[in-house]
């Protein structure tokens, strides 16, 4: 059905006050519409806003009726913008002058003729002398004062701008050289949209292709936010299938249980356009149907697919007993038990830090800490910074490769220094025998535990499991039900697909198959964001005609792999307060093994050691912090893949404190040139 005044052209004209009973009635069903009308109450009074910010606003007409309404507000801070925002990518600044950026505030339009908005747009742009229009977007909606009806018809006009990474400034040591404030100063987190007079004339390919993504990993994130960031293309059914939703509706504030890996803070999160791209599933995946191409979520809702993602990554699960069957599948992730806790994503760390601090820090009781890795350090400094007594501690580890966390031997000595004098106790090779529980209130009262000698029997007043990682059992009962490949992972050809043209996979949870030639490799030895980019980029040739494929030819399945570049970082927080930072090549092996002689500064136990590697080409290869402060992470990240004489170290004596000169002198002139 269409309309017949819809037929017409659309004519934009300033508003006057005798449209205020028009507009009130055109927008009197909208939610937001009190922001709209005081704006236009506004406009008419002073043509300025409350802080005195010049206000424009205009309505559409067709046929003599007001069909729409629109308003902007000069754009102020657009040095902000600038720094914070890659606006480059579609304009050139210097083509516009300061008085021809605005922000868009308000946009309203009936539904029959929404056709019309971009015609509407243009002439917004040339009756106010404007020549860029920048639409916000925040990630808690009761922040936003903007009545934007119809969001999805002003999104299809404009197109997203991703964030650029900022430099952190040593403000208190540059003294006159500080950056302006408009760089500096410190804003609400938004995501950020761009309509210019260039991009209006340009249509968008509107993809309406079903595409599910199974679990909200590093490499699921990368993924979505490449397809969310491409200019051209206009995604109309992405969707993000996670047991607790995106990370960034939880606070990142009690995050530390777990170590990370610095991809996406929730600051990054909000920077890029999910809540305009993708519809966000609560709950897991459960079961796949492979012949009418729909999922199964634990909340009971079927979702359809052409093309199906999994990026679940790996978990931590229910802790394997030594008198268990080591063939029989782990059924669930979490026990029954309440004092038994697996953590694994930032709701499960928010939890934790809850039932630790109302049940555990005052009542008493000791706390079992079991597990391999760098994440035990991270718990056990989250307890000792809850005021739990070092003594009331126990760290368990039952595997060999405990014994080094660090690929520098003077950082187990710092941190395990740091552990005896807060008496921490630690049982080496420890593995769990028993777990003894209380049925009436279905608690975990000991665990006993064997080292080859005499059993070790301790009480347990609360367990943290970080133990037993591996693929989630759900999504391991779906995958193998639905008869996709599965060996210790699910098998990927070098093009991401598994044994189904329609499913994909990438990350941890996957290994290559042995047709590929790469025994032994998997996503995992590699940057989790460099992975889920990649796996845009293949899926992207279905729908993207401008990226150049051979005609007729078919993709060798079999090819190479991929080669990747990105650093795999590791960062946290340890015991006697360090922050810990390690990054490196990828690589198969945890730590690298460096051949080359590192330039080391600092010491591990005074909290001030770094340490950096060159390949035999000169180039950063490994960078490893212990601070007793916060880091700068942007700055020091940046280094990765730098030459030694860009970073001034011709002479590893000429330098006694790496951080000075990497906090001042390069992360503050070099980089911001570079």
């Amino acid at each position: 059905m269409f309309h017949r005044d819809a037929l017409q052209g659309v004519t934009v004209r300033p508003a006057v006050r005798s449209d205020g009973d028009t507009v009130a009635a055109l927008v009197q069903d909208l939610s937001l519409k009190e922001f709209l009308l005081q704006d236009l109450q506004r406009f008419y009074d002073s043509h300025s806003d409350t802080d005195g910010v010049p206000l424009q606003a205009f309505v559409a007409q067709v046929s003599g009726e007001v069909v729409g309404v629109v308003i902007i507000r000069d754009q102020q801070d657009i040095e902000y913008l600038r720094s914070h925002f890659n606006i480059e990518n579609f304009i050139y600044f210097s083509h516009h002058g300061y008085d021809e950026h605005a922000q868009l505030l308000h946009f309203t339009f009936k539904p029959s003729l929404l056709h019309l908005s971009r015609h509407t747009l243009k002439e917004v742009l040339r009756l106010a002398h404007k020549s860029c229009l920048y639409l916000r977007r925040y990630q808690d909606l009761s922040q936003e004062n903007f009545c934007l009806h119809h969001l999805d018809f002003v999104y299809e006009r404009a197109v997203p701008v991703r964030p650029r990474p900022q430099i952190i400034y040593p403000l208190e040591e540059l003294d006159i050289n500080v950056p302006s404030t408009q760089v500096t100063q410190e804003k609400a987190s938004f995501a950020l949209s761009l309509i210019s007079r260039k991009l209006t004339l340009e249509p968008k390919i509107t993809v309406t292709t079903r595409i599910v993504m199974v679990g909200a990993s590093d490499t699921g994130l990368s993924f979505l936010e490449t397809l969310c960031f491409c200019p051209h293309l206009r995604f109309k059914h992405l969707t993000l299938v996670s047991t607790h939703g995106l990370h960034g509706k939880h606070s990142h504030e009690y995050c530390e249980f777990l170590t990370t890996s610095h991809a996406y803070s929730s600051t990054d999160l909000v920077h890029i356009p999910f809540h305009s791209c993708v519809r966000v599933v609560e709950g897991k995946m459960v079961a796949i149907n492979r012949k009418y191409k729909h999922i199964r979520v634990s909340n009971g809702e079927k979702i359809s697919y052409d093309f199906l993602v999994l990026c679940t990554g790996l978990q931590y699960r229910k802790p394997s007993l030594k008198t268990e069957e080591p063939k029989q599948p782990m059924r669930t992730i979490r026990s029954t038990f309440s004092n038994v806790l697996t953590i694994n994503d930032l709701h499960d760390c928010r939890a934790a830090h809850q039932w630790l601090s109302e049940n555990f820090v005052k009542q008493g009781g000791k706390a079992i800490i079991y597990g391999e890795g760098v994440d035990v350090l991270s718990s056990l400094q989250v307890l000792l910074s809850l005021g739990v007594s070092g003594s009331r501690i126990h760290l368990v580890l039952p595997g060999p490769s405990s014994s080094s966390w660090f690929p520098d031997p003077v950082l187990d000595k710092a941190v395990q220094s740091a552990m005896d004098g807060a008496q921490v106790q630690v049982h080496l090779l420890s593995d769990l025998d028993q777990m003894d529980h209380d049925q009436a209130s279905q608690r975990l009262t000991s665990v006993t535990l064997t080292t080859g000698g005499e059993p070790l029997h301790l009480e347990c007043g609360v367990f943290i499991n970080l133990s037993n990682r591996g693929v989630d059992y759900d999504a391991f009962r779906a995958i193998t039900e639905s008869f996709l490949l599965f060996d210790h992972r699910l098998v990927i050809n070098s093009r991401f697909l598994t044994n189904d043209p329609s499913i994909y996979a990438a990350g941890p949870l996957t290994r290559f198959s042995r047709l590929c030639g790469s025994v032994g490799r998997s996503h995992a030895d590699y940057c989790s964001t460099e992975v889920g980019r990649d796996l845009a980029t293949t899926l992207l040739s279905h729908f993207d005609p401008t990226l150049e494929q051979q005609a007729g030819a078919e993709p060798d399945v079999n090819a190479r792999l991929l080669k990747y570049t990105q650093a795999k970082i590791q960062g946290g927080k340890l015991p006697g307060g360090f922050t810990f930072l390690h990054v490196t090549k990828p690589c198969e092996k945890h730590w690298t093994e460096n051949t080359d002689k590192p330039v080391v500064t600092g010491r591990a136990d005074r909290g001030n050691y770094f340490c950096l590697t060159f390949d035999p080409y000169d180039t950063v290869q490994t960078i490893t912090c212990l601070s007793l402060k916060p880091l700068p992470l942007c700055n020091y990240l940046s280094l990765y893949g730098k030459h030694r004489a860009l970073l001034g170290l011709h002479d590893q004596g000429s330098v006694h404190d790496l951080y000075r000169p990497m906090d001042t002198e390069f992360s503050t002139c070099k980089f911001h040139n570079t």
